[in-house]
């Protein structure tokens, strides 16, 4: 264990140069604490007042969390990084902004704002946008991610308006989550998602139920609210335990417990009815490639490449798709004229009015970096050669990132290569903000509800990128004064969970319904169903 001399918290007791302590209950604590009992370090009592903590402390331990993220705000100038938005209320009803600077390599919390009485319109948005790119630096800054709220997409308007190379990113995994949700509305899905639901409900808080459930490996998962990927995730673990279900329905122990009670008799009825499991499986083959495809852009994966939509409003997903090596050498995008169309019209856009010198000629850029996507369309150079062609199978492999790639092999575009950089390295996912949402949560408890809103985003701001120079750094200690921590909930090592302690969903792999095998199943007994019925 290391000297408890060495911890920062020790330079706010009042002990004496050489770490010795003069009262014997110090002298105590400090034993007891270098010999690991059962005081430890990190709860050693402060003579320092909370006033100070609370206020010089804070802001001590606020600009050690900047200098700490120097390194990554550094490398800001070479991949961009896009500007994260999104709004959410508290627990005590009090609207919010959070705000957050994020790429595929970290998240960087900058502030937030809490909106008072003010509305959440596009003007209130684009004020606080334009903020932040003000404190990222415009140059940096490679467009705003949010969603499709009528609100996000006019206050990017705005911004675009004053900072026209910053461009709108529609966030995909609120667009496939609402279209999961739509799906959840139709005519055939919907009463199969709402009796599934019913009979989770029911078995969930059935005591008997919960207690045989212990004995198996797997058990019966809820379904939340607002999250319409967890439909998936609850209808996929009811085929998985199906065979288990019915045959638990069969035993004498259900049937004695089921007696005075409706609702397990309704459920039985469901989990022995054929009709049921055939419109569970119908749904879990439609929702899983879209929830396949939720999981793999939830969060700050390098996807952008993988990513299409053919609409003008949001060019940077065709132009990360064409600038993705994997489908330029096997040709996945094609002659599509379309994409081509919006392609070049990005960076007529993005490169208006610049110009680069080229020998002893002043060139447009724009025409420059479209004579360099010749060069890479038609595999001419360096970026022809069989070098380069056997590469991009590791991109695919997830062996070689796209961007080192560009690096290595894009000496002939050097334009061309420096915006693939920028594109490749974005996030296509705001989920980062709603991440954030439970670092606010663990911060402002019921037992510490009195903090204003600017003491609160600082200690926000501390946590967040704690974690994330943590998660950069294995080295992140000696870098970091971890005085604020003992202020701040511990966080499990693999960051925040999105979803809420009360919603009981795992992460479990996925479900390839021609794999259940069907004919362990309990055939139906309608003797027993009859003298069950008749008891």
């Amino acid at each position: 264990m290391a000297n408890v001399d060495d911890h920062p918290i020790w330079k706010y007791f009042n002990v004496p140069e050489g770490g010795k302590c003069d009262s014997t209950v110090d002298k105590h604590l400090q034993d007891d604490a270098e010999e690991g009992g059962s005081c430890g370090t990190r709860f050693l009592p402060t003579r320092t007042s909370t006033y100070c903590i609370m206020g010089r402390l804070l802001e001590e331990c606020k600009s050690k969390t900047e200098n700490t993220l120097k390194d990554v705000k550094e490398s800001w100038s070479e991949i961009g990084v896009s500007i994260a938005c999104d709004g959410w209320t508290d627990g005590e009803g009090r609207p919010q902004l959070n705000i957050l600077a994020v790429n595929s390599r970290a998240s960087v919390f900058l502030f937030g704002v809490d909106c008072g009485t003010d509305k959440k319109g596009a003007d209130y948005i684009a004020k606080h946008l334009k903020t932040a790119i003000v404190e990222v630096g415009a140059e940096n800054v490679v467009g705003l991610l949010m969603d499709g709220a009528s609100a996000n997409i006019s206050a990017a308007s705005i911004v675009a308006q004053e900072y026209p190379k910053v461009l709108w990113i529609r966030c995909a995994a609120h667009a496939l989550s609402l279209l999961m949700k739509d799906i959840g509305e139709l005519n055939w899905a919907k009463p199969t998602i709402e009796e599934a639901q019913q009979l989770i409900s029911t078995l969930k808080n059935a005591q008997w139920i919960t207690g045989h459930f212990r004995e198996d490996s797997l058990k019966v998962l809820k379904t939340a609210g607002i999250r319409f990927g967890t439909n998936y995730i609850a209808l996929e673990r009811l085929i998985l335990v199906r065979r288990t279900l019915k045959k638990m329905v069969s035993t004498k122990g259900f049937k004695d417990y089921m007696k005075g009670r409706p609702k397990l008799r309704v459920a039985r009825g469901t989990i022995k009815r054929p009709g049921f499991w055939k419109g569970v499986e119908q749904v879990v083959v439609v929702l899983k490639p879209i929830y396949m495809m939720l999981r793999q852009v939830d969060g700050n994966q390098e996807v952008m490449g993988k990513m299409w939509e053919n609409n003008i409003n949001c060019p940077l997903y065709v132009v990360g798709r064409i600038l993705y090596p994997p489908n330029q050498y096997e040709k996945i995008f094609g002659p599509d004229r379309e994409c081509t169309k919006v392609f070049k019209q990005f960076v007529r856009d993005y490169y208006k009015g610049e110009t680069v010198k080229m020998g002893n000629v002043l060139s447009p850029m724009a025409t420059v970096v479209e004579t360099e996507i010749l060069t890479y369309t038609r595999g001419t150079g360096e970026i022809g050669e069989q070098k380069a062609k056997d590469e991009h199978i590791l991109i695919k492999e997830g062996h070689l990132d796209p961007v080192q790639w560009w690096v290595m092999n894009g000496s002939d575009c050097p334009h061309l290569t420096k915006l693939a950089c920028k594109i490749l390295k974005q996030c296509v996912s705001a989920s980062t903000c709603e991440t954030n949402w439970g670092v606010w949560e663990s911060i402002h408890t019921a037992r510490r509800n009195r903090l204003g809103p600017k003491r609160l985003a600082d200690l926000v701001y501390v946590s967040h990128n704690y974690h994330t120079v943590k998660k950069l750094d294995e080295d992140f200690a000696k870098k970091m004064m971890v005085t604020a921590l003992p202020m701040i909930r511990e966080e499990p090592k693999d960051g925040y969970e999105p979803l809420d302690e009360d919603d009981d969903i795992q992460d479990e792999a996925y479900l390839d319904i021609s794999t259940v095998d069907e004919s362990e199943d309990e055939p139906d007994d309608e003797s027993e169903d009859e003298s069950s019925d008749s008891e």
